[in-house]
């Protein structure tokens, strides 16, 4: 609330009309293909441009990993690493074939790191295969209203059939936030 007054105040005090101009029409600047800002207290939408715009999540799809991985196992699991973890690229934190790692650690690596070989490490420990991860995650997000998203992967990278909207990834983002471990 405080930050649309103090907008509104500012809007009113800056009303030569370029400056109104450029304080009403953010897409000016807003270099994004879509976004929204959502108030987090009452979920009003303050604004939003191509917010149901279907692009690849990259590696916001690590949120969704981690919240379903947490919903799988126990955080002292242990999992363990397959040679196809070890093939995924980039951002690696160099598994090796049959180590075993805690989901805790694994976890801290996929949302600090990016490690998308943590990712797959994760998918393969907790659901058996990366496919059967994805379905897990397709199923929470539209258990959680994402229903113009669909996950192909747990780290992100391209490829097709994995896709999520500005609108979609809000409401993965708030779940998340309620989860201490993800926050």
């Amino acid at each position: 609330f405080f930050t649309v007054f103090l907008f509104v105040i500012a809007t009113t005090l800056l009303s030569g009309p370029g400056l109104l101009r450029a304080a009403t029409l953010p897409d000016d600047y807003l270099t994004a293909k879509a976004a929204i800002l959502v108030d987090a207290h009452t979920g009003a939408i303050l604004y939003e441009k191509n917010a149901d715009l279907p692009l690849p999540p990259a590696s916001t799809t690590k949120v969704m990993t981690a919240i379903v991985a947490i919903e799988q196992e126990p955080l002292n699991a242990r999992l363990k690493v397959t040679k196809n973890a070890t093939q995924v690229a980039p951002c690696k934190i160099s598994v090796r074939p049959g180590e075993q790692w805690k989901l805790n650690d694994l976890l801290r690596c996929l949302l600090l790191n990016s490690a998308n070989d943590a990712g797959v490490v994760i998918a393969e420990g907790s659901a058996g295969s990366v496919q059967n991860f994805a379905l897990l995650m397709n199923r929470k997000a539209h258990a959680l209203g994402a229903t113009h998203t669909h996950f192909a992967n747990p780290h992100g990278l391209d490829q097709a059939n994995h896709y999520s909207t500005a609108r979609d990834m809000t409401l993965i983002f708030k779940h998340a936030v309620q989860i201490p471990v993800i926050r």
